[in-house]
């Protein structure tokens, strides 16, 4: 029953602006965190690389409202970037359930929600803008969780990112992506001379992406994509594709787990009918390159 309301959190040595472990039946509303600046120096982890810092965290809770909030300017020092890009999180829910994330603003962060080894979220009017990775990301055994009516502008990686994760956490599974949109995706990009800021090497950019290892302990599947609108009306288009599905093989894994040695498949991979997935009724326009590259069926809008 905590309740935490009209609040403002700066600075960095929180890390966390507002953090709630093992809670239920609480909200968090009409808060203001900003202006976080996360430095590879400050309480260093291996690999020489800071804390993440996030705005606002939730681990082990169910049953609560995170609504109204805003989130911005979340930064990071080159140093921190240099050492594993943009680890900031507007909202980072942690192993939770029934949580409803509402009409929250989110801007000039490294991911705007980052949902890990959650259950039966709902994720609906919220804004992510400039978002140095991805403005959503849905991964490490989330599952049923409906992400629905938010609007994405200016990530850096892909708008909406289902990612399969860590094994440990079980698949990702039985989510529904509807009526989101998502707008000029890899618009927001560092200086040309340091590509590597901010920005996973490789990636192939786009609205909404789904990542996987296509292991049945390991995966992403049963999920519906559905009536999204997803555009580029950049005059020079960033926005590589409208929907992607695309396989990851890992080599070697580094020191550090959250940066492994991989490479994608250079062709998508057809999952046998192992999975039921979904992807219909999407409208896309201006992409840089081509709508999908998928190896699930399509709906009726390929």
């Amino acid at each position: 029953d905590i309740r935490i309301r009209g609040v403002e959190v700066t600075g960095i040595s929180a890390v966390v602006g507002i953090y709630l472990i093992d809670c239920e039946n609480f909200s968090i509303a009409d808060c203001y965190i900003h202006d976080f600046i996360l430095s590879a120096t400050y309480r260093p982890l291996p690999g020489g690389r800071g804390p993440d810092a996030l705005g606002i965290s939730v681990k082990d809770c169910s049953f609560g409202q995170i609504t109204g909030n805003r989130i911005e300017n979340l930064n990071v020092t080159e140093a921190s970037a240099n050492a594993l890009a943009y680890q900031t999180d507007g909202i980072n829910p942690h192993s939770s359930s029934h949580i409803t994330i509402a009409n929250n603003t989110v801007r000039n962060v490294g991911e705007g929600l980052d949902l890990v080894n959650c259950e039966s979220f709902t994720v609906t009017g919220n804004t992510f803008e400039d978002c140095w990775h991805f403005g959503i990301k849905m991964i490490h055994g989330t599952r049923y969780c409906t992400v629905a009516h938010n609007t994405i502008s200016n990530a850096a990686l892909a708008g909406m990112t289902l990612y399969f994760g860590n094994s440990n956490f079980g698949p990702s599974y039985g989510n529904v992506v509807q009526g989101n949109t998502i707008v000029n995706t890899g618009s927001l990009q560092w200086d040309s001379d340091s590509p590597v800021k901010g920005v996973w090497g490789g990636w192939l950019v786009a609205g909404i992406e789904i990542v996987n290892d296509n292991k049945p302990t390991n995966s992403v599947f049963d999920y519906i994509v559905a009536d999204n609108v997803i555009y580029d009306d950049q005059d020079e288009p960033t926005c590589k594709y409208g929907i992607i599905e695309r396989y990851i093989t890992f080599d070697q894994v580094g020191p550090d787990a959250v940066n492994p040695k991989s490479k994608s498949e250079p062709l998508p991979v057809d999952d046998g009918g192992l999975f039921t997935n979904k992807i219909s009724g999407n409208l896309i326009r201006g992409m840089a390159v081509q709508a999908y590259r998928t190896g699930s069926p399509l709906g009726n809008d390929e």
